[in-house]
C-alpha cells in the first residue's frame, strides 16, 4: 500500500514458527513508513456458531518508543471498506526475547449473511519486524443438544433401568 516492503512467507525467522515451517513476515525494521495488507480469501460465516479468528503474533521488547503495529480488520462489502477488529503492537516489555502470543477475535457479529474478508494491515515505524503464524478460522459445532427433563416421580437410586430419556 505504501513503501517498499510487504508481507512475505519465511521459514528462517526468530522465533521459529509455532506450527509448520513458515510464517507471515513483515520487515517492519527495514523501512519506516511502509504499510502493507495481507488479505484472506472471502468467507461466508452465516450459520456458523461462535466463529473466531485465531492466530499467533511475535512480540519482543526492542525499541519501545517505535510503535510498529498490525491491525486485524474485517470487510463485509467485498473489500471496499474495512473496520478495525483489534490493533496489536509489536513492542511488549514482557518479552525479553522474541516470543509468541496467541490472539483470539470473536467474529459472531458478522454471521448475518455477508461474505467477510479478513485483513492483516501492518504499519512500519522502523522498530522491529512483525511476524504472524497459524491463522485459523474456527467455529463451534452448529448442533446443540438439549435434554427433555423426564418426569422424576417414582425414580429411586439404582432403579433406572428401562427409563426413557429423550434428546433433541
Amino acid at each position: 500500500i505504501l513503501g517498499n516492503i510487504d508481507w512475505k512467507v519465511d521459514s528462517t525467522l526468530v522465533p521459529p514458527a509455532v506450527y509448520g515451517d513458515g510464517n507471515l513476515y513483515f520487515r517492519s525494521s527495514a523501512e519506516r513508513g511502509s504499510m502493507s495488507q495481507a488479505l484472506l480469501t472471502s468467507v461466508e460465516l452465516q450459520g456458523n456458531y461462535n466463529p473466531k479468528v485465531i492466530f499467533w503474533y511475535a512480540h519482543n521488547n526492542a525499541n519501545p518508543t517505535l510503535c510498529d503495529q498490525m491491525e486485524v480488520r474485517i470487510s463485509t462489502d467485498g473489500g471496499a471498506t474495512f473496520q478495525i477488529l483489534q490493533t496489536i503492537y509489536r513492542y511488549n516489555a514482557a518479552f525479553t526475547t522474541p516470543g509468541w502470543k496467541k490472539y483470539t477475535i470473536d467474529l459472531s457479529p458478522y454471521t448475518s449473511g455477508n461474505c467477510i474478508i479478513l485483513s492483516f494491515m501492518a504499519y512500519s515505524y522502523g522498530g522491529g519486524d512483525q511476524v504472524v503464524d497459524r491463522i485459523q478460522l474456527v467455529a463451534l459445532e452448529d448442533v446443540e443438544l438439549s435434554m427433555i427433563s423426564p418426569a422424576v416421580d417414582g425414580y429411586s437410586a439404582c432403579d433406572l433401568s428401562n427409563r426413557e430419556f429423550s434428546v433433541i
